[in-house]
C-alpha cells in the first residue's frame, strides 16, 4: 500500500512513502537486515505513522548515494 504526504519544501507536491517491504525491494536487502539497521540507527531515515514504519523514497535514494 502506497501512502502519500506533502513536502514542506515543495508545496502542493505529494511524496511517496514506501512500506518496509517496498524499501527492501528498492535497496535489494532482506527485511531482517533493514529492520536491524533501523534498530541500530545505521539505516536510512524512516517515519512512524502510528505503529507503521514508512520510508520516504528520496531518503532511500540519498542513503544509497551516501553509502555506495
Amino acid at each position: 500500500m502506497e501512502k502519500k504526504t506533502s513536502h514542506d519544501d515543495q508545496p502542493g507536491k505529494a511524496e511517496t512513502l514506501l512500506t518496509t517491504e517496498q524499501a527492501t525491494q528498492l535497496l535489494r536487502i532482506s527485511r531482517k537486515t533493514l529492520e536491524r539497521m533501523r534498530v541500530e540507527g545505521r539505516g536510512p531515515k524512516f517515519v512512524k505513522i502510528g505503529r507503521c514504519v514508512r520510508y520516504r523514497q528520496r531518503d532511500l535514494l540519498t542513503w544509497i548515494t551516501i553509502n555506495t
